[in-house]
């Protein structure tokens, strides 16, 4: 069944296999390390609006950002609706 002399654990992802080597698990987006690096410049918690202004990066793609950073443990919000680096 297997034609490649070399056995490689697959994994299924969207119907397709792909070798566990080929996904990336652990690496957080650009948009991420973007949001990421403005609030540390910001030095407060700051809203989603306003690090989606200071970046230019649209306010969805921000807030999911955020919600990326927040299951990473490198974020935590102080207060409701703002935002600071762990």
């Amino acid at each position: 069944m297997n034609s490649s002399p070399k056995s490689e654990k697959l994994i299924k992802t969207h119907l397709v296999y792909r070798p566990v080597t080929a996904l990336r698990v652990c690496e957080i987006s650009e948009h991420a390390e973007a949001v990421l690096k403005a609030m540390k410049e910001a030095g407060k918690p700051v809203r989603p609006g306003d690090v989606a202004e200071t970046t230019g990066i649209d306010s969805k793609a921000v807030s999911k950002a955020i919600q990326q950073l927040k299951k990473k443990g490198k974020v935590h919000f102080p207060k409701r609706c703002y935002w600071a680096p762990v």
